[in-house]
């Protein structure tokens, strides 16, 4: 039988009203013959009467047939094969799931992806009955959105809400978008379908599909609407990042980038450098196809004018990484600890050499704020607010202190153990011994002294590209083999999850990271005391102890760039309190912040970070800290996934492909469609009536 998929339509079978008034109106007409005698048109008479009316007749029957399949076309008829099964029962439910993610933003010509895929969703919305089929769409972004609470028949206003979203920065949690459309079908009877509509980008669904197969119930028929992108080339720019992260005034520091080819070709590509309005350099770079750099700019700082670094390149088709950000930390004084139980003013001690290390200025420069405790000094209060500890020097660890360290560490804190002089071996059992569960990278044993020369240890070898050593250079390299380690610890019990950054040249392990809850551990088999080594009279020494601190607080550095959505975090200053003085934060274009104090007000949590770009916090009439925001490096990669790959991703029973302009023939099973032979059948009419009419008139 047949049925119709918009019934409305066949109101415009009134228009076959119009040629049958024509056609008597035609009726009454005379057309008038000269004839040479009355005889002549008395026997043609009858004759003409009846040729002209069967034309008539004919042309009525060609004319209203025509307008008849012409509506029957709008109203696009389609055969059901079988019995027509009840309204109530075969309602279709239908969820359309729209990848919003910041990749789709790209221009395809002069046409926004985005656009063109919303342009999908509503051809998808067209083919559901009015009033009788179910729909809802799930907007696909970091969290799922849904347009409407639950499934709907107000079609049309799922269309508005649909022309009024827009994409957004953010990468798309594919699975969690599709495991909401399933549990918006879980509860109706009948037919069930989701339509995705995506730009199919293969970083995006890749993550999904590697997460876990993406279960579909077997009563789910899943359609994918393939948008035929051929252009999938892009250059970015991500991780922009300053070194060192918090220069002081005239200090020289590297400003960078990373930029990356993410096409099949060879690409020339611009990168400048700004602060502000001033430009401070650019490079011209070439970049083989799937190729990524680091482009650096040296520049000299200055405080008064860089208040953050703004990195452009030409614009392509996604222009959401063609900016990247970065900004230097305020000056402030990181509060670091030092637990020693050396005298303060005694030369050639450990704590000696870790001052003079820590603070090279010893003046407001310097980037630490150091308070110097005795283990017996140790209590709660004395440690808070604090983001670094170093231990020197120790006699004896009680209880209280140990458990002290352990939540210090546990709650976020970084800690450096220098094992030299002392019983460490058994200091270190006596930390051990507090906590729940392994502590340190590595046990100690026993000390190794060594008398002759020859029998004494140096470094050997390192993860000199690691994060914890990478600021050391080749000379610097050299530099630190050269020492020579007269007493050394004997090592045991490495834990599976440290990582031994250096060694020595027996194979013990020098320096060993590893975390703890959301803290980290450095622990150093060395110290710089006279009375052990004379490791504290090289520059060595100094170099590796901040370079071990600065990687300690890379955490809190890093802390400064973000991801599109995640939270920041801006510490107050210490000198200013929510009371005293007026403190605002500034973000990039005209985004609704809502900041909020935290944590007792010593610090500010921006929870809306939806845009890439600069964030900053001022305090009173001075910018305290800066942080920048940027969008998942993953969405630049603009290559596409193929669709029979996230088929395999999609464990649904039928899954089929569709074009955007395909829906009316393929998205949901309900016969076979007529109203192409219907168009043909017309446009037959319409030609017979005109071979008619020329031939009458021959």
């Amino acid at each position: 039988m047949i049925q119709w998929t918009t019934p409305l339509m066949l109101l415009g079978l009134g228009l076959l009203a119009m040629p049958v008034i024509a056609h008597l109106m035609n009726r009454r007409s005379r057309t008038t013959y000269f004839v040479p005698t009355i005889r002549f048109l008395k026997q043609s008479n009858a004759q003409q009467n009846r040729l002209i009316n069967l034309k008539r007749w004919l042309l009525l029957l060609l004319r209203t047939a025509a307008i008849a399949l012409i509506v029957s076309m709008f109203a696009r008829p389609v055969w059901w094969q079988g019995n027509a099964p009840s309204p109530k029962k075969d309602a279709v439910a239908m969820v359309v799931v729209m990848d919003a993610s910041v990749s789709t933003s790209r221009q395809l010509g002069n046409v926004e992806l985005f656009q063109k895929m919303k342009a999908s969703g509503n051809r998808a919305l067209n083919e559901l009955e009015v009033g009788r089929d179910f729909a809802n769409i799930v907007m696909a972004k970091r969290v799922p959105k849904m347009l409407l609470r639950n499934l709907s028949l107000n079609t049309d206003e799922l269309k508005r809400q649909l022309e009024a979203e827009s994409w957004s920065y953010e990468q798309a949690d594919m699975e969690a978008a599709i495991a909401e459309a399933v549990a918006q079908l879980a509860a109706h009877q009948g037919q069930k379908s989701i339509v995705v509509v995506s730009d199919w980008q293969k970083t995006n669904w890749q993550n999904a599909s590697g997460k876990s197969s993406i279960e579909i119930p077997d009563d789910v028929k899943v359609s994918f609407v393939d948008l035929d992108i051929d252009e999938n080339s892009n250059v970015a720019l991500s991780a922009a990042s300053c070194q060192p992260p918090d220069p002081i005034d005239g200090q020289k520091i590297q400003v960078s980038v990373e930029v990356s080819n993410f096409s099949d070709r060879v690409r020339q590509v611009p990168v400048r450098l700004a602060s502000g309005s001033v430009q401070l350099g650019e490079q011209l770079i070439k970049l083989e196809p799937r190729q990524s750099r680091v482009v650096s700019f040296p520049v000299q700082f200055d405080s008064q004018r860089m208040e953050a670094f703004t990195l452009k390149t030409s614009s392509d088709g996604l222009t959401a990484d063609d900016v990247a950000y970065t900004a230097p930390f305020s000056p402030r004084r990181i509060p670091l600890t030092v637990i020693t139980d050396d005298q303060p003013d005694e030369a050639g001690t450990a704590t000696w050499f870790l001052e003079r290390a820590i603070l090279p200025f010893d003046s407001q420069a310097d980037r630490y704020a150091v308070q110097s405790l005795a283990v017996k000094d140790v209590r709660e209060n004395r440690l808070v607010g604090q983001e670094i500890v170093v231990v020197g020097y120790v006699t004896r660890w009680n209880p209280d202190a140990a458990k002290l360290l352990i939540e210090f560490v546990r709650t976020g804190g970084k800690l450096l153990y220098l094992c030299g002089e002392g019983d460490v071996a058994n200091q270190i059992q006596q930390i051990e011994s507090q906590a729940t569960e392994a502590f340190f990278p590595f046990q100690l044993t026993q000390l190794n002294r060594f008398k002759k020369f020859d029998e004494t240890l140096y470094v050997s070898s390192g993860k000199w590209r690691s994060r914890w050593l990478r600021d050391f250079d080749f000379q610097s390299q050299i530099a630190l083999a050269e020492v020579r380690f007269q007493n050394v610890w004997g090592t045991s019990k490495q834990q599976d999850d440290a990582n031994i950054v250096l060694q020595y040249s027996d194979g013990r392990p020098t320096l060993g990271v590893r975390n703890f809850g959301t803290g980290t551990i450095v622990l150093a088999n060395l110290s710089p005391a006279i009375r052990f080594s004379e490791f504290g009279k090289f520059g060595s020494f100094a170099a590796l102890v901040q370079i071990v601190i600065r990687g300690l607080n890379e955490d809190a550095e890093n802390s400064s760039r973000k991801i599109v959505g995640e939270p920041i975090v801006f510490p107050m200053p210490e000198d200013s309190s929510s009371g005293e003085l007026d403190w605002s934060v500034v973000g990039p274009e005209e985004t609704d912040l809502s900041p909020i104090l935290s944590d007792g007000g010593r610090s500010v949590l921006v929870s809306n970070t939806s845009t890439p770009g600069l964030y900053q916090l001022k305090v009173g009439t001075t910018w305290s800290q800066s942080a920048a925001v940027e969008i998942e490096r993953d969405e630049s990669d603009l290559t596409a996934m193929n669709l029979d790959e996230v088929q395999n991703a999609i464990s649904a029973v039928e899954a089929r492909t569709a074009t955007s302009d395909g829906f009316a023939i393929s998205l949901f099973d309900k016969g076979s469609p007529l109203w192409g032979w219907v168009a043909l059948g017309a446009l037959g009419l319409m030609s017979m009536e005109s071979l008619m009419l020329g031939w009458w008139k021959r």
